[in-house]
């Protein structure tokens, strides 16, 4: 463990051999051997030598330009927090403009055979790969980037957040013989877990510093598993053959989002997580759960939550309708039945405390 202006990490060698303060990280080294997190900064490195230092520790499968200030006077600026697991790691940062390539020289060479999912937050990215089209994105775009092709990229000053895997990983999941970075680009987007993955993404851009370790781990597992899926589902030369945990996963989101919705069905959920309903029985019945009872308890635990705060004043019958109940009846049997006292019985009890 440990950090100055422009590093800090929370692994000790026993984790992980390499650390930022031995310099530029080396596959020599591997992969630690559980999650841990890193932040790089050029905040503490001198002007001169900011974009120097960024390239040198931030960029490993792609060569950057050298730097052209937008501004004149104007530094070069970057940071990034990021989690890296044994099987790959999830990053967000923020950058001043950047641009660079990627030569086949430098794929038979270094051995960064990775491939990402990236999220665009804010600014542009501009990519364009040997053989294919040139592809733009904007903010709330996802896009694929592909370490084993020749390609060039530019970035405007932005925020981004992504997922890096290794290749085998992405070969067991859609085929060695996939798509090109742009083609599975543009069908990343029009996936039905789309959605459900940009989300992820922009709620680690948002919390993942705030994270402990075991919720840091959580996440990126989470992350992993529905990236696997919509790439499966966005792979134009293989059938979707979606892990079921990443339709457990990805429709638990959808239900906590929409728990205030009296008329959020079984059907409803499989819809929009684009799978059928056996298909949803099984994911939940793969996690010892199933959809209908996990909307009843999701439904019971805001109620709960809402009965200890003190912002809610309000009657039973609105609680039950802010809850998704609208028979006030079977709401407060549920409660019982749940928490062995009624809706009004808890409050009070609370209350005591």
């Amino acid at each position: 463990m440990g950090g100055d202006h422009k590093a800090w990490w929370d692994w000790t060698p026993d984790v992980w051999a390499w650390s930022p303060d031995q310099g530029r990280y080396d596959l020599k080294f591997g992969a630690p051997k559980a999650h841990v997190a890193i932040q790089l900064s050029t905040e503490g490195v001198g002007p001169a030598e900011a974009y120097d230092y960024w390239r040198h520790m931030a960029y490993y499968d792609f060569d950057a330009d050298p730097f052209e200030p937008r501004e004149p006077g104007k530094p070069f600026q970057a940071t990034a927090y990021g989690v890296i697991a044994p099987l790959g790691d999830l990053y967000v940062y923020r950058s001043a403009p950047v641009s660079g390539r990627r030569t086949a020289r430098q794929i038979r060479s270094d051995g960064f055979d990775r491939f990402s999912i990236g999220l665009v937050l804010t600014g542009r990215r501009h990519f364009i790969a040997q053989g294919s089209a040139a592809l733009s994105s904007r903010p709330g775009d996802m896009f694929v980037y592909d370490a084993a092709r020749p390609s060039r990229l530019s970035w405007s000053a932005h925020q981004g957040v992504h997922l890096s895997l290794p290749r085998q990983v992405l070969a067991a999941a859609i085929g060695p013989d996939h798509a090109s970075a742009a083609e599975l680009s543009k069908a990343l987007n029009h996936s039905p877990l789309a959605p459900f993955l940009r989300n992820q993404l922009r709620l680690f851009a948002r919390h993942a510093a705030q994270l402990d370790k075991a919720a840091r781990a959580l996440v990126f597992d989470q992350t992993v598993q529905l990236a696997l899926a919509v790439l499966q589902q966005a792979s134009v030369n293989t059938p979707p053959k979606v892990d079921r945990s990443a339709y457990y996963v990805a429709a638990r989101r959808y239900i906590d989002a929409h728990l205030t919705d009296p008329n959020l069905s079984v059907p409803e959920v499989a819809g929009a997580v684009g799978c059928s309903r056996s298909t949803l029985y099984r994911a939940f019945a793969d996690q010892g759960s199933e959809p209908a009872g996990y909307i009843r308890e999701a439904r019971l635990d805001r109620a709960a939550r809402l009965l200890q705060s003190r912002d809610f004043q309000g009657t039973v019958g609105e609680l039950a309708l802010r809850c998704g109940f609208v028979d006030i009846n079977r709401f407060r049997t549920a409660f019982r039945r749940r928490y062995g006292m009624t809706p009004a019985e808890f409050r009070a009890a609370k209350a005591e405390h």
